[in-house]
């Protein structure tokens, strides 16, 4: 396939020949030649006021109207919402890392986007909503480039900054005054502005795909569920993460318990609300309210739970508690879904959750035999007992894991506690709503396992697919930086990236080529493999999978986690 990247001159014209809300001419940051097609950069648009002072904390608010001879210079990334940018959680010059490090641009007024406009599209629109757990992360990260995937998939790709941490998910007492959920208002504001104008992009407003990685999945999913977010799209592509998992959203109590933790830190502690909510949008440094929140991971309990993430019941965003909604599929009608993870999710979160228990790993020789995860029974069963103090249970229920997964990998204690995090953290929770949505609904459901380490992959090899790690190829890494892979075997991370990206493509512009034989549905549970025999764009093999008795275990904290908000003693 013929495929080069050049970068050419940045130009300037008019975009617009109408009044919109927003931006109308457009200076473009510039072109790239991809695959025989051309495709125009614009960044950094905004699509909302910024919510600074008494906008902190409200829902966002749509743009004056531009004039027709205003133009916009849309050269400048979109700004990187505030965040303790790494290594500060990190502290490691480490790729498997540094990769995910956002630009250092921070500012508050950041409700901005990004848009890559190929010259031959389909008319399908790809729109990212990004990870990091809702409190890090940024459009403008480098891996979230659009420039690959929109010449590769023909559709016009755009990237949507959106608030984090307490700035996008605080909420105060009843709601009365920061009702929670304004990191998913503002995704529907950009929503709205994308509706309205992509057409102006070559995109189609009928064919606008969400796609998102871990709780950019969990905030896509939450759209099937806003009334006023039905309309505004047809389709998405989630990657590890939907409503139903663990950590996706918390109840409403919880979020304000930690809204009221974080006033006091800031000595916001007058006793009459309103005054309460001045004194925080008062305060003229928002890095202050990242660096309280610090303080807050100790009386908290990550990954099962962050201190700020989707409330259940703002009465904004969502109508009623999301609970119900979920329970009496109360959802947006017609849709079509992608939904996977990747083949082993739970391994990262070994690293960064039980190092104190011997799964370190080694940064300058990550196969070092020394730091491997190696744990032996007495270690594992200490481990499955701090998950069990976590989710509240007791000792039988510890047992009952221990005997569930204990046929998976004998004496492999390492891959059992791997598959124990995968199942409790992603895997049952998107098993549970893909069974939801074939029972309940007409709609469209494909299922995928994304099981590929490619070349450039610096975990170690026990690790194997970890979280996160399709965005690599989603987003078509290979072509843009084939220096940095394995020569032998950059060829085949080529073609995996091209493959899934045209997947992407298909499924944005209404195309998909599959028949019944690859649904997910009531009598096929047909799951895609995306690994190193994928040639074409859809699978070569699937497996059948579905709900499972391991999952039964953890049903009771889908959706609705009961847990333990404080970190339990070792």
């Amino acid at each position: 396939m013929l495929f080069n990247i050049n970068i050419l001159t940045i130009i300037s014209f008019p975009l617009f020949n109408s009044v919109i809300s927003g931006p109308v001419n457009c200076t473009p940051a510039g072109t790239y030649n991809i695959e025989n097609n051309t495709v125009t950069e614009y960044l950094g648009i905004p699509y909302a006021k910024p919510p600074i002072g008494d906008l902190r904390f409200m829902p966002p608010q749509g743009l004056s109207e531009f004039k027709t001879n205003e133009t916009f210079n849309a050269t400048i990334p979109a700004r990187t919402c505030p965040q303790i940018i790494p290594p500060n959680i990190f502290p490691y010059n480490f790729s498997g890392f540094s990769i995910w490090y956002p630009p250092k641009n921070i500012s508050e007024d950041c409700l901005q986007l990004n848009i890559w406009q190929p010259n031959k599209t389909t008319g399908g629109v790809l729109v990212m909503i990004h990870g990091g757990a809702y409190y890090s992360l940024s459009a403008s990260l480098d891996l979230f480039n659009g420039s690959v995937l929109a010449a590769v998939a023909r559709a016009v790709v755009v990237t949507i900054n959106y608030r984090i941490g307490v700035l996008g998910f605080a909420r105060w007492k009843d709601g009365k005054n920061i009702t929670g959920n304004m990191g998913l208002l503002d995704q529907q504001m950009a929503l709205k502005w994308i509706n309205k104008n992509i057409h102006l992009f070559g995109g189609n407003n009928k064919s606008i795909t969400l796609i998102g990685e871990h709780a950019g999945s969990s905030s896509a999913v939450a759209h099937l569920f806003a009334k006023n977010s039905s309309d505004l799209f047809s389709g998405i592509i989630t990657a590890s993460g939907t409503l139903e998992n663990i950590w996706a959203t918390q109840r409403n109590e919880y979020i304000e318990n930690a809204t009221m933790l974080l006033a006091q830190n800031l000595s916001c502690t007058d006793t009459e609300e309103e005054k309460v909510l001045k004194c925080l949008q008062n305060i003229s440094n928002p890095m202050a309210f990242i660096n309280s929140t610090l303080m807050l991971r100790g009386k908290m309990a990550p990954p099962f739970g962050f201190p700020f993430a989707i409330t259940h019941n703002d009465g904004n965003f969502f109508e009623r508690n999301i609970s119900d909604m979920s329970v009496e599929n109360d959802m947006k009608k017609n849709f079509s879904i992608m939904l996977g993870d990747t083949g082993n999710e739970g391994s990262f979160f070994l690293y960064n959750y039980f190092r104190t228990y011997g799964c370190t790993i080694n940064f300058t020789n990550v196969e070092d035999p020394s730091h491997q995860c190696l744990i032996n029974n007495t270690v594992f069963e200490n481990i499955t007992h701090i998950i069990t103090k976590m989710l509240g249970k007791d000792e039988e229920w510890q047992n009952e894991i221990n005997e569930v997964y204990d046929h998976i990998h004998k004496d492999k204690f390492r891959n059992i506690l791997s598959k124990i995090m995968s199942d409790l953290l992603f895997d049952c929770g998107l098993k549970r709503f893909a069974e939801q949505i074939v029972n309940t609904t007409s709609n469209k459901v494909y299922y995928y396992i994304y099981n590929y380490t490619s070349s450039l992959n610096p975990w170690p090899r026990w690790m194997g697919a970890v979280h996160a790690s399709s965005m690599e190829t989603v987003f078509g890494y290979p072509y843009r930086y084939p220096n940095i892979y394995n020569k032998t075997f950059n060829e085949t991370d080529k073609n995996i990236s091209y493959n899934i990206m045209k997947i992407y493509g298909n499924f944005a512009s209404g195309t998909f080529p599959y028949s019944e034989l690859y649904e997910y549905n009531k009598t096929s549970k047909n799951v895609g493999v995306l690994d190193q025999t994928l040639t074409g764009p859809f699978p070569k093999y699937y497996i059948n999978d579905s709900y499972t008795q391991k999952c039964d275990l953890f049903s009771p904290y889908i959706i609705k986690p009961e847990i333990n908000t404080t970190t339990p003693e070792k």
